[in-house]
Formats: structure tokens, C-alpha cells, sequence
């Protein structure tokens, strides 16, 4: 997003002197992210922002000096299919109030800043995907875009609690960031800042009773009507909208909603090696629907040197506040820099609807503790989780402690069953802490159209029964109703939509050999320590072990914590352990933070 900082002084520091310390702090915390202070808002003394240059349709301003930022860039109106730039956004909040944010297509966030009150207002979308950060002193309040812009400028500790959680899960959970004291707003929840202080308002989240009597019948020709309505308006809005095109079941679900007149020639890429069965699948696809078919082949991945693999890796990382592995990061942004830049339908948040969590889960009526940890050991703590003997003793007990207790405490909070519950972690959990930072980075410049995040989705997803969306039946449904065709196409597990929707014996011997075959893998994950990569990340951490240097001379300032064993340190310095590409990611953004952290004088 673009970098913005919005700072709130109570009234009696407003003047002092050191609020003027203060102020002249704002740009070294931008110029040690990278940018030149361009912009520079004031409501009043109490209340000002900084940011830095804003793109077209980002920024807009009234002739009595109110104004909206939309760091972001624009979205689109969900209702109308009009596109939503800051002006957009600025009249929907002045007549609707807070209303308006579920009009505005996730992802989205920025502030609007009212000069009659002297106050500005924070916004991110429904879904809490785009990512922006609050920090409350007892003299003023902050806000910005950027956790790592927020920590130089309040001068934040690290937050090694939140730091562990991370290391084990991935990414990080509810609020939490790498830095002590600086929060992320959540989802559903806006934020005023106002004399120093920070005001807070949190809808429900709108989870109403599933209805018993809905038919099959109608849970499918709803699905059908809300993914056509989503898809339709981002098609209205972004014309030239190109597909993210895979072998799997939500890009297929987004190519269906799309009518056959408007996909010839439209748009589509996909990310693979040349003889993947993924590729060959959406090369099927594409044929078929006469698609404008791009391969991203990330094989030439491998021929980066290490030179050229560590700067593509920290500088990726520094676009997500070094908060995401470096190395999948880096796959991204390598191929991104290879794509024309047009808005894009994302598929991310399909599996809302086809329970993410399900595999070998009892359809059990409450959350318990037993099945909190089952998760955490067999797929919360797996792909991307770093070693734990990376933690000093008795960091390692108390990093694995403060998981379980996030996790009970978030899985718990949703008065659900088990299932549901699940659904509404993959949401909170992984998607606005995961997905939501690659959006929160990515634009702009990158547009991305994400309808499986729309609100509508979303309260038809939590409509179905989990009994319907397990095994993709109610999404291959959608698939069969929109275009029967497609569902006829196998997808990258060798079933097509429609196999899904068989009842003979045959499939269901197929999908239980599937179904052993993924539990195996996961046993032997769980048993190794050794996650899943995406593809490409491990091609660049085997670039940057061809160095001349050892993995260990890229992380000296690690020592200095005294809750990071020193002992596998040294192991990794004199070239007896070699860490893994999550676990050496981890270390990687640590050693940048730290490097971030440090004035210009090196103090």
C-alpha cells in the first residue's frame, strides 16, 4: 500500500517541544522505508497526515479540506459495478457512514480525514484484508500502513510473543505484529483518531443461524446468483479484468461466472513448469474457451544468482513489512514484474466454501481442546512452520503454548460447531493475515478482484452446511449450473467437477485412495517436520546457499537475542545443520527487522 502516517497529539502536547522532536522524526521513518515525504495533511494542530505519493484515484480532497486515501488504490461498488476511487469512497462514508464498507469490494483500506471534527478515520474492508497498523501513547496516537514505517517512528520493542506465534503458524494472528505496542486494525472495526486518542466501533459479524429448511436446490441456485452477481460487477468495472488460471476448482468457478461471449480472448496466466499437470489442465482450459493463455514458466527461477536471489528476496520482503516468508514472497514478485499490469481476478478464499479444514475432521458439535491441538499438529503448524529448535529452552515450550492458547481463544470465540468453526479461522486466520498481507502489498500497483471475499459470498458460504461444501460438492454445483462443460474438465487432482457429483463406485474408491494418499503425506510431513513449499521457494533458497558465504554470515545480529538458541546458531555458522526454507525465512525477516530498526548512525 501506499505509505502513509497519521498522527493525533492530544492538546496539551500540541506545541511542546517535544512534539516538534517528534515531528521531525516523520521523515527519517519514511526515508528508512524507502520513500520521500510527499504530502503532508493538516485538520487542525492536533491532527496531521504524511504520506507518500499517492496514484491516480488514491487521494481526494474538498474544497472544505476533507479528504480521502484510499492507499490501496481504487476497488469497485459492488451494488453498481462502478469503479471506487477515494472520491467514490469519500461520498458513499458521508452519506451511509460506516455502512458503506461493505459496498466496497475487499481489498480495500485507507483514512478519511474530517478538518470540522480535526479527526481522521481508518478503514479497511470486510474482510480485514488490507492491512493497517495503530499505536496509542498517553501524549498521541498513530496510525499507518506500515507496521515497520509505525516501529521506526515510535521507536517499538519486539514482540517476541507475537514473533513465536508466527515462526509456528506462518503467519501472524488477531492483532498481533512483530513489534510491541503496534496492533493491526481488525476486520469489521474502524478506528478514530481524535486528540491523541484512538476511538474504536466493531460490527457483528453477522453470522445469522444457518436456515434449516434450505434444499440443496436453493443453496446452489443462491451460489449461482451471488458468484455471478460478484463476478459481473468486477467485469463492469474492469473490463479488461484477466483470470489467475489454475487446475483447481476456484478458478474454474470464476471462469464459469464469466458468459462465454466475454472470455474469448480475455487475459489469463498461469504459474507452473512447463510439464506440470496443472499447466496442462489450464492450456486445456484456455484452448477450449479461447483464452489469451500466458505460462509463467518459473524455471528460469533456478539460474538467478545468489547475488541476484538476496536482493530480490529482501526487497520483496520489505514490501510486506518483513512480516512474509521472503522466498515465496520473492516467487510472487518475480513473477509479477513478469506480468502486463491489468486488474486480475484472484481466486483466494474459494475454499470458504469447500472447508479448507475438513480432511479427517469430526463434524463435532462445540470446539474442545483435543481437536484445537489435532488441528495445530496436522495442519496449523506444518507447511509453515520454522524449527523449533531455533528457540531457546523454555522459549521452545512457551512459543508451542501461546499457539495453542491463540487458537483456542479464536476458534472459541465464534459459538459455532467444530466445522464452522474451522471455516471461520481459514477466514480470520490464514486469509486476512496471509492472503491479506500479499493484497496489502501488491497494491497498487497491482488491482486485484477478489469475488470469493465479497460480502455476499461470504454469507452464502456460511449458509451451506458443512456436509455440502466437504469434498467441493456444492462448488462443483455452482460449476455444473453455470457452464456444464467445464465441469466435464478434469482438475489438477484428476477429478473433474462433475466426478465430484458421481455417486458411483468407482469414484468413491478414487476419492478414498485420494484421501489416503493426502493423509499419508500429511503423516509423513508431521513426522519429517518438513512442509509443503509453494513452488519456487525452494529454488531460491538453494540459490542463496550457493553463495560463497554460509547461510550464518547472513544473520549476524541474531545473536543479541537471548531467546534464539545460540547453540543451533553456531551449528548453522559452521556448516553443521543446513535450516530449512521456512525456518531460514523467519531468521531472515528477524535479521532485517533488527537491521530496520537501527537509526541511520547505527545506534
Amino acid at each position: 500500500m501506499t505509505p502513509f502516517l497519521a498522527l493525533s497529539l492530544s492538546p496539551d502536547f500540541q506545541g511542546s517541544e517535544q512534539s516538534a522532536r517528534l515531528l521531525g522524526r516523520v521523515p527519517r521513518s519514511f526515508k528508512r522505508l524507502g520513500f520521500d515525504l510527499v504530502h503532508q495533511f493538516s485538520l487542525g494542530p492536533t491532527m496531521l497526515l504524511y504520506m507518500a505519493a499517492p496514484r491516480d484515484g488514491q487521494l481526494h480532497q474538498t474544497h472544505e479540506k476533507n479528504f480521502c486515501l484510499l492507499a490501496t488504490g481504487p476497488s469497485l461498488n459492488i451494488d453498481s459495478g462502478a469503479r471506487a476511487d477515494a472520491a467514490a469512497l469519500l461520498s458513499l462514508w458521508s452519506s451511509e457512514g460506516r455502512r458503506a464498507l461493505d459496498r466496497i469490494a475487499p481489498p480495500f483500506g485507507g483514512c478519511i480525514g474530517s478538518r470540522q471534527t480535526e479527526s481522521i478515520n481508518l478503514l479497511t474492508d470486510s474482510c480485514g484484508l488490507a492491512h493497517l497498523y495503530l499505536w496509542e501513547g498517553e501524549s498521541y496516537s498513530a496510525a499507518s500502513s506500515s507496521c515497520l514505517l509505525l516501529a521506526h517512528f515510535v521507536n517499538a520493542e519486539l514482540d517476541t510473543q507475537s514473533l513465536g506465534i508466527h515462526g509456528r503458524v506462518g503467519n501472524y494472528l488477531g492483532e498481533g505484529t512483530p513489534f510491541l505496542g503496534i496492533r493491526k486494525l481488525e476486520r469489521r472495526r474502524t478506528c478514530r483518531l481524535q486528540a491523541g486518542k484512538m476511538l474504536f466501533e466493531q460490527d457483528s459479524l453477522d453470522r445469522a443461524p444457518r436456515e434449516q429448511d434450505s434444499t440443496r436446490e436453493r443453496l446452489i441456485e443462491e451460489g449461482v446468483a451471488v458468484l455471478t452477481r460478484s463476478v459481473q460487477a468486477c467485469l463492469k468495472a474492469y473490463s479488461d479484468v484477466s483470470l489467475e488460471l489454475s487446475g483447481g476448482l476456484d478458478s474454474r468457478l470464476i471462469l464459469a461466472a464469466i458468459p462465454p461471449d466475454l472470455r474469448r480472448g480475455r487475459r489469463a496466466f498461469t504459474l507452473g513448469v512447463p510439464d506440470s499437470p496443472d499447466v496442462a489442465i489450464a492450456k486445456r482450459l484456455a484452448r477450449e474457451q479461447r483464452l489469451n493463455h500466458e505460462v509463467i514458466d518459473l524455471s528460469p527461477l533456478a539460474d538467478l544468482s545468489p547475488e541476484e536471489t538476496l536482493t530480490l528476496i529482501r526487497s520483496s520482503s520489505l514490501a510486506s513489512d518483513h512480516c512474509a516468508n521472503p522466498f515465496s514472497r520473492g516467487v510472487l514478485d518475480w513473477v509479477n514484474a513478469r506480468i502486463e499490469r491489468v486488474p486480475r481476478f484472484s481466486g483466494q478464499n474459494g475454499e470458504f466454501a469447500r472447508g479448507f479444514y475438513y480432511a479427517g475432521q469430526p463434524d463435532a458439535p462445540s470446539v474442545t481442546k483435543e481437536l484445537v491441538e489435532s488441528l495445530a499438529r496436522w495442519r496449523i503448524c506444518v507447511n509453515q512452520a520454522v524449527d523449533l529448535a531455533v528457540f531457546r529452552e523454555p522459549e521452545r515450550s512457551h512459543v508451542t503454548e501461546d499457539v495453542l492458547s491463540q487458537l483456542k481463544r479464536m476458534l472459541g470465540s465464534y459459538g459455532a460447531p467444530w466445522l464452522d468453526s474451522t471455516d471461520e479461522f481459514y477466514l480470520e486466520g490464514r486469509m486476512q493475515r496471509w492472503v491479506g498481507l500479499d493484497y496489502s502489498s501488491a497494491c497498487p500497483p497491482r488491482n486485484i478482484q477478489a469475488p470469493f471475499f465479497h460480502p455476499g459470498f461470504i454469507t452464502w458460504a456460511r449458509s451451506v452446511p458443512p456436509a455440502l461444501k466437504g469434498g467441493g460438492k456444492i462448488a462443483s454445483e455452482v460449476i455444473a449450473r453455470l457452464d456444464p462443460g467445464l465441469a466435464r474438465i478434469p482438475l489438477d487432482t484428476g477429478f473433474s467437477p462433475h466426478d465430484l457429483l458421481a455417486r458411483a463406485p468407482w469414484v468413491r474408491a478414487r476419492k478414498q485412495v485420494e484421501f489416503l494418499r493426502k493423509g499419508a503425506r500429511k503423516i509423513w510431513q508431521r513426522a519429517t517436520g518438513l512442509g509443503r513449499a509453494p513452488v519456487g521457494a525452494e529454488t531460491l533458497f538453494d540459490n542463496l546457499l550457493r553463495g560463497g558465504g554460509g547461510f550464518g554470515d547472513l544473520i549476524p545480529r541474531l545473536a543479541r537475542l537471548d531467546w534464539i538458541n545460540p547453540q543451533w546458531l553456531e551449528s548453522v555458522r559452521a556448516g553443521r545443520r543446513r535450516p530449512d526454507w521456512v525456518t531460514a525465512g523467519f531468521l531472515l525477516n528477524l535479521e532485517w527487522i533488527l537491521e530496520f530498526r537501527e537509526d541511520e548512525s547505527g545506534d
